[in-house]
Formats: C-alpha cells, structure tokens, sequence
C-alpha cells in the first residue's frame, strides 16, 4: 500500500486480488482520496482502466473529494489486460463474447470480472472506511464507455449502489440499437468494429447471440435499476447515434436525466461529469429532488413547436439552452451544436431546412452550487 499524503487530504493506493477468470488471477488497484473533512454518506468510485493517471486527472479526484466533504476513490484495471495474447480493450471484450457463442458457457464475457473486480472493490473501500473511524451508506459509481457499461451492471446486483453516473455508454437495449445504426447510418459504427470483424453482430436472430445480447446488457435487468441515474454523453459521440437514448430511458425505472455535452465525442468533458457526481452526492446526501426536463413537442412537416417543462425541484433554475445542429445527411457524428439562450415560458419554433438535432439543457443551482 502506498500512502502519498498531499496536504490535508489523504492518497492511499492499494493492490488487491479481485477475481480469478479464465484461470487467470485479476489485480487491481484502488486508489483512495479522504478530505480533510468527511460528511458525505455515499462514497464515489470511478471505475478506470489501466493503472495511470495524470496530475490534472489526480487534481480533479482531489477536488471532488474536497468539494463534496466526500470519499473518492478511483478502482483501476478493468478490465486487467492485456489477455489472451495482447488482447485488450473492446478486442478482449469481442474476443470473450465469442468464446461465450462457441461454448454458451455464460461465465465468458469479460464484463463478468469487470463487475466482480467492482464489488470487491467496494467490500475493499467499505472496510477502510471503517477501520478510519468514519462512516458511510453507499456507493456512487461512474466510469467511461467499458466502465460505464460496468457502472450499469453492477448498480444491477448490489444494494450497496446508491446512484449511477454513466459516462459514453448510450447503449441500452442492446439489439435494438444494433437494427437502429443500420437503419440510421445504414451500416454499423466503425467504431464497433472489433465486435463486427469477429461476427458478433451478424444474423442477430440467431438463438445463442440474442441469449448474448440479453445477457450482457443492462436494460435486462433494468427493473433492478431503481437508484438515480444521470447520464452523461457527448452529442458527438461516434459509437451510436445522437437518439440512442430513446431506445431505453422511458423504460427506466426511477429517476434519470441525460446530461449532453455538446460537440463532444466519446471522452464527453471533464465539467459536466464533476457537475453530475456532485449534483448525484448531494441529493443521496440531503434527500433534495433532482430536477428534471421534458419537452411539449408538436412536429409539422417544416419543423417543430417546442415548450420546454421544467420540474425544478429542490434547485433553482439558472438558465435555459437550447442546442440545435444541422447535417445535411442526418449524421450529426461531425455536426456542431450551438445554443441560445431561452425562457421557461418560451414557445419556441424551429424550422427544418436540413435534418436537425435539437436538445434543452438546464442550468441549475443545486445546494447552493
């Protein structure tokens, strides 16, 4: 254990054995952030890829801790690689969904040991805590693309999880998404072409790749996702389509809200995911009602009316964006948005030269913040 103390803030880094796969013994590391002063009762873990980080990265990590009064820790290694001869990345995850279609043996896919490492990660942090003095009541996990989808299925099998904070995985319903890149690009993304070249996505009807699909995807077991959830994508992002989402969040059970960072692509931005994590801390914190956004929409053949609805809360509303972006061929992957400023009253007419891709953000003050 390592124990790199910065000021009043506290660094710990352990090394743990997680899970054995495959005949292979997973390691991790945990990396834990204690502020000088602790009120929170949900600890955050970021779920995080190889062991490295940079010192703004670390700053960041520092930051949220100290701002939230809370514990941050960053869980590194999901997954371990590379395996199976240099494996790594979507490589070993399209690698290990295969070897699940040849056998139908379900303990395949390496999202497995990514959610398994997680959970001992959690027993791991949950034990420090205690042995500190300090006390908690849960989890909040994020993580990006791989580790967002691991953020997904793991709030699914613990308790523990208080509140989810998904980063570039707008990938819910799995097969459905499959059938709407092709309907909406009219070919699958390139950027899921490991999972293309090694035949997963082909002949989806096929009995055991569907037994896959099911299996490895959160909207499955999406009536086990009851914590809040506030998820966090680029409009940009070059793995699905800008209306993804509309494939799953009506489905949700609880509370969710997309948060859209425009002109971003699968990275997102750093602001929007602090902004979320914090907003995520204080409401299982205090209890205070996350607001929410819908739209009153009426289409007509040139356009669209839109009224924006805004249920505040226990926040104040800021101010009001609409972001619209115009592609000549409805694909928005190099598309750039703009924003205007809006009213809460405001009737707001949009017409369509081109196809266009329009959301309304909020911005609100959320415990005093």
């Amino acid at each position: 254990m390592e124990s790199p103390s910065e000021g009043l803030i506290k660094i710990e880094t352990m090394k743990f054995d997680s899970v054995v796969w495959q005949n292979i013994q997973w390691q991790n590391h945990l990396m834990i952030i204690r502020p000088p002063s602790v009120l929170s009762t949900v600890a955050v873990i970021f779920i995080a890829g190889d062991y490295k980080y940079t010192q703004e990265e670390l700053s960041i990590f520092r930051l949220l801790a100290l701002q939230n009064k809370a514990y941050v820790a960053v869980l590194f290694d999901i997954p371990n690689q590379p395996l199976f001869g240099g494996l790594r990345e979507d490589w070993l995850l399209s690698y290990s969904f295969s070897k699940f279609i040849e056998t139908g043996d379900h303990s395949w896919p390496t999202l497995l040991p990514m959610v398994q490492s997680t959970v001992v990660s959690m027993n791991l942090l949950d034990d420090y805590i205690k042995n500190t003095g300090d006390k908690i009541e849960g989890f909040i996990l994020t993580g990006g693309s791989k580790r967002g989808w691991t953020t997904w299925l793991t709030a699914t099998m613990d308790e523990r999880v208080k509140g989810i904070v998904p980063i570039a995985f707008d990938n819910l319903n799995i097969a459905e998404q499959m059938q709407h890149q092709l309907s909406f690009w009219g070919s699958f993304s390139p950027s899921i072409r490991e999972y293309v070249e090694r035949g997963i996505l082909d002949d989806l009807d096929n009995p055991v790749k569907r037994d896959l699909l099911q299996y490895i995807d959160p909207f499955t077991y999406r009536m086990d996702l009851e914590v809040p959830k506030l998820i966090v994508v680029g409009t940009n992002d070059p793995y699905w389509p800008i209306d993804a989402s509309k494939l799953y969040v009506d489905d949700l059970p609880g509370y969710f809200s997309m948060v859209y960072a425009p002109n971003a692509r699968h990275g997102t931005e750093v602001f929007r995911v602090t902004q979320a994590i914090s907003s995520m801390i204080y409401h299982i914190n205090t209890g205070d009602a996350l607001p929410a956004l819908s739209c009153k929409i009426v289409s007509f053949e040139e356009g669209a009316r839109i009224h924006p609805v805004v249920k505040i809360g226990d926040a104040k509303l800021n101010e009001l964006r609409l972001f619209t972006s115009s592609s000549p061929d409805g694909d928005f992957r190099k598309s750039r948005f703009e924003f205007e400023i809006i009213d809460e009253n405001q009737l707001i007419e949009l017409s369509f030269g081109l196809p266009t891709a329009y959301y309304i953000e909020g911005v609100f003050t959320f415990g005093g913040k």
